[in-house]
């Protein structure tokens, strides 16, 4: 039901109030194609009678409700409206959003609790003065208060027990941190009774190494004098400038002779040069006369040698330089 329009001061707007009751909107809902507003207690009856709406006679049903827009609901709770006791006496005037709250706390409400005149301590509300019995509200307030009492000494035993099994737990961890205390002292004193020991190993593996690296220097030094001491190198010029460092080192390897390298040394023209890197026992046979082709000097490297050379184009090109032909000579075919 709406509240009563001769409570309010302001003048109400027809759009505030409910069709059913013709009351200022309680608990205002409305209808989802109507939008017309109704309070809900109102509505909820009216529809289980009637599933119209009570304006226009659409259909209505439960479902169908739903709130009211917020600037209806403002209005509302701003209509100023006078308080629900005043025929016992308040004078108070508030907002409507602020009458629930004023309710509570109203002294003419016959519920607000006030102290009992026969100064037994009890807060008892007013309707419920001439039934309040004095030894039954204290009787009953020593049985709660015993009620709490009994309660708070059996937490307290609660707190007592778990309070002696934390000490025993910290006297258990203390004698747990002593044992671990003498276990990393024992173990300090025993890295320190082994530092002299590790150091000097470690000096003597240090001087090891040293030697070791010393050794496989002076190794590396004596095979490098020994391949300097064994080895030679031959240079061997106006080869045709179609042999190649390989060609040329199996050219020599079927002559008996075994060329440990064999790079391009220079390119001039139509001819080539290369340097051969041989064991001196091989050089008699590298300079041999017959193994080069006329034209082809060979000699040890750091000795002079020079003769009168002529290279040779290739017959089937035009005598360019840019058309010479990378070919295999005839002396060194198989």
């Amino acid at each position: 039901m709406g509240y009563d329009i001769e409570r309010f001061v302001d003048e109400i707007d027809e759009e505030l109030k409910c069709p059913v009751c013709c009351g200022v909107l309680e608990d205002p809902v409305q209808g989802r194609k109507c939008e017309h507003a109704f309070c809900r207690k109102c509505i909820v009856e009216w529809v289980r009678t009637s599933e119209t709406c009570p304006v226009d006679r659409c259909v209505l049903q439960l479902s169908h409700l739903q709130t009211i827009p917020r600037i209806i609901r403002n209005l509302l709770n701003h209509l100023r409206v006078r308080c629900d006791f005043v025929l016992s006496g308040c004078q108070e005037v508030l907002k409507l959003e602020d009458l629930l709250n004023h309710r509570e706390v109203c002294k003419f409400n016959p519920e607000y609790p006030v102290p009992c005149p026969k100064d037994c301590g009890a807060l008892v509300p007013k309707n419920k003065m001439d039934r309040h019995d004095c030894v039954r509200e204290l009787r009953l307030l020593l049985c709660n208060q015993q009620k709490e009492i009994n309660e708070l000494k059996n937490s307290i035993t609660s707190l007592i027990s778990i309070a002696e099994e934390q000490r025993q737990n910290s006297a258990a961890n203390q004698e747990s941190l002593s044992s671990l205390i003498d276990k990393y002292d024992h173990l300090t004193m025993s890295i320190q009774n082994l530092e002299k020991p590790i150091k000097e190993v470690l000096m003597i593996a240090s001087r090891n190494s040293k030697a070791a690296d010393t050794e496989n220097a002076v190794n590396n030094h004596i095979k490098t004098a020994l391949i300097q001491e064994a080895t030679t190198e031959i240079y061997i010029s106006n080869v045709d400038r179609g042999v190649t460092p390989p060609g040329l080192k199996d050219y020599l390897f079927r002559h008996d002779i075994n060329p440990l390298s064999c790079k391009e040394a220079l390119r001039r023209g139509w001819k080539n040069d290369f340097r051969v890197v041989i064991f001196k026992s091989d050089v008699n046979k590298i300079l041999q006369s017959n193994l080069w082709p006329r034209g082809i000097c060979c000699f040890v490297c750091g000795e002079y040698y020079t003769t009168k050379t002529e290279g040779s184009r290739d017959p089937e090109e035009g005598g360019t330089l840019n058309n010479l032909k990378a070919c295999m000579p005839p002396w060194m075919a198989a």
